[in-house]
């Protein structure tokens, strides 16, 4: 299912990771032909919300498609 393009997971996980909100780390990323998909669990709508901007800011990325829950 995923499709190694331009290494944008690597890249994402990455800045997902240099957040400061630790839940950020329990998203998992995928990527096929341009489009990231994101899921896991996460804490707040704001930290959801944030994984789906850094990840759109990734060049080489044309759609996310945010799949990510939040549990309080």
């Amino acid at each position: 299912f995923t499709e190694w393009v331009g290494g944008e997971d690597a890249e994402i996980k990455a800045r997902l990771a240099a957040e400061k909100a630790a839940t950020l780390t329990r998203v998992h990323v995928e990527t096929q032909q341009g489009t990231v998909y994101l899921t896991g669990i996460v804490s707040t709508e704001a930290l959801k919300t944030r994984a789906g901007e850094i990840a759109r800011r990734i060049q080489g990325v044309r759609d996310v498609v945010n799949n990510v829950k939040v549990q309080p």
